[in-house]
């Protein structure tokens, strides 16, 4: 595992690097808000970091997790399989973000660089073996609630594995990237007494689920946190 700490003094991309970051991330600008998101935000990411899955964690001290978005790229799109696996359990013993936990900056990112052979095999055989993902590279942040917000981006094994160079270059994306996910939630999520207007004649069942839905959360997502079938 890596544990990278993020500068908060940004400095000179790499030669060649500058120019496809600044496409790609003005790509994910372009889409924010939108119901396709999480689909085309990874795509645009992909023309300068590849990545075949992406999700968006949000990690609590004392309550479960949720996945507000993910999100596939020329792959099957098992995120929420991978998700269900690890909302139901796995959570409670995952030690991938400890070193966040304990090291984040109280207004900064950084990056954790996970192989999956260093997974503990109880996480790893339900998520990346099963689905064939090489390694994991999470940016990390604290919301103003003081919970994690990880954004997860993997690499299945039909892809060479991470080098040093775009992890650095992901390091240097960290603010920009962390900053379009929070933003596209915030447009997703409309304001409490609209919603409460929309929703409220609804049963239970259906405003939960829609509720939901207006936190741009995927279907999978909300299936495992409302114990129903997708």
């Amino acid at each position: 595992m890596q544990f990278i700490p993020v500068p908060q003094e940004a400095s000179a991309w790499p030669a060649g690097s500058a120019e496809r970051a600044v496409g790609a991330m003005a790509g994910v600008v372009a889409c924010m808000g939108s119901p396709g998101f999480a689909q085309d935000a990874l795509a645009h990411i992909n023309r300068w970091l590849p990545a075949s899955w992406w999700s968006v964690f949000r990690l609590f001290d004392h309550a479960p997790p949720c996945m507000p978005l993910s999100g596939s790229y020329r792959a099957a799109d098992n995120t929420g399989q991978s998700w269900q696996a690890y909302r139901t359990g796995l959570y409670q013993h995952d030690q991938t973000f400890l070193a966040a936990h304990e090291h984040i900056p109280s207004a900064g990112h950084l990056l954790l660089h996970w192989h999956a052979l260093e997974i503990p095999p109880a996480h790893r055989e339900p998520i990346y073996t099963r689905h064939g993902l090489r390694e994991r590279l999470s940016i990390v942040s604290r919301d103003a609630t003081g919970a994690l917000l990880a954004i997860n981006l993997y690499r299945h094994e039909n892809l060479p594995a991470l080098t040093d160079d775009e992890i650095d270059c992901a390091g240097r994306a960290a603010g920009l990237l962390t900053a379009c996910v929070r933003r596209h939630l915030e447009f997703a999520s409309p304001a409490p007494a609209a919603a409460e207007s929309v929703l409220g004649g609804l049963p239970r069942r259906e405003r939960e689920v829609c509720e939901r839905l207006l936190k741009a959360w995927t279907y999978d997502g909300i299936a495992v946190d409302l114990g129903v079938s997708p």
